[in-house]
């Protein structure tokens, strides 16, 4: 069995903006809290449909998928996290006690994010409005403000999921002239398809084609607006499959070119430019 951790921290990114928490039986899924999402994001990385299990009963589950748990103990020394590694939290003494609001679940993602599931700002604790369930968090920061503080597990995968706490991506690089020039609407075009290669190593599933489809276009999106609130960045983009001006702004923001005022794709543009240097860097931007 091959488990693709990648996909299941892709599960959470897709999901970013689309549910209101809940315990309960409404909604779709039926059920949509911290461990139902866990459940569901390892079932898209490859698990096999073993149903939405409780922070009770998802430990004994990863050790069959083959975790390992790699921590237990207190929460404020969980400071070893990896991309990849799922997180269990309780209120008590060991998971056993830490059934509906006694515990917590979720799943680090690049740069040490937490993804998770959730019914409250991490931070202030103030109830979320609908569709705001999934939240992103700096672990180590997550750490020091949960009132989960007693104990916490980190089960790692490590049969074939390499990428723990690394800045290189674990495919090969498509290397793209940088010359600040992409035009999306002209097809095939090299730095396309190294959007798309780039898309497919950190989860999603695109046909290489060099063409900036609908699909392509909406991955893209979907991977910016993640990246956007993971940074902390008040603004966000539709996902349409119109990759014009507000979305440029939202590869201006994470690119690190805001002072230029360029939200559309000149010849040549900095923004691609810029891009260009992050595709062929190897590394983990988005």
């Amino acid at each position: 069995m091959d488990i693709n951790m990648a996909l299941a921290i892709n599960w959470y990114i897709q999901n970013i903006g689309k549910h209101t928490y809940s315990e309960g039986g409404a909604g779709n899924p039926p059920r949509f809290d911290c461990s139902s999402s866990v459940s569901l994001a390892l079932q898209a990385a490859g698990a096999p449909n073993f149903g939405l299990l409780s922070t009770v009963t998802l430990g004994a589950e990863l050790a069959k998928l083959g975790f390992k748990k790699v921590y237990s103990g207190p929460t404020k020394g969980a400071t070893g996290v990896a991309n990849g590694d799922v997180v269990l939290m309780s209120g008590g003494a060991n998971m056993s006690v830490s059934g509906g609001s006694n515990g917590h679940t979720g799943i680090i993602g690049t740069n040490g994010n937490f993804y998770n599931t959730t019914a409250t700002d991490w931070k202030t604790g103030d109830i979320f409005v609908p569709n705001d369930a999934v939240q992103v968090a700096p672990w180590n920061e997550y750490i020091t403000h949960t009132r989960l503080t007693e104990y916490t597990e980190i089960w790692r995968y490590t049969t074939t999921f390499t990428v723990a706490n690394k800045s290189a991506i674990s495919t090969k690089v498509r290397k793209v002239k940088v010359d600040g020039l992409w035009q999306p609407v002209i097809t095939p075009q090299e730095t396309t398809g190294a959007i798309q290669d780039y898309l497919n190593s950190i989860g999603y599933s695109l046909d290489p084609d060099e063409k900036f489809g609908d699909k392509t276009a909406k991955a893209f999106q979907t991977a910016i607006n993640a990246k956007l609130k993971a940074m902390g960045i008040n603004y966000s983009i539709g996902v349409d499959g119109i990759f014009k001006t507000k979305s440029i702004k939202g590869l201006r923001y994470i690119l690190g070119t805001r002072n230029n005022n360029d939200d559309t794709i000149s010849t040549p543009s900095t923004v691609v430019t810029a891009m260009q240097n992050a595709l062929n860097s190897g590394k983990q931007w988005l």
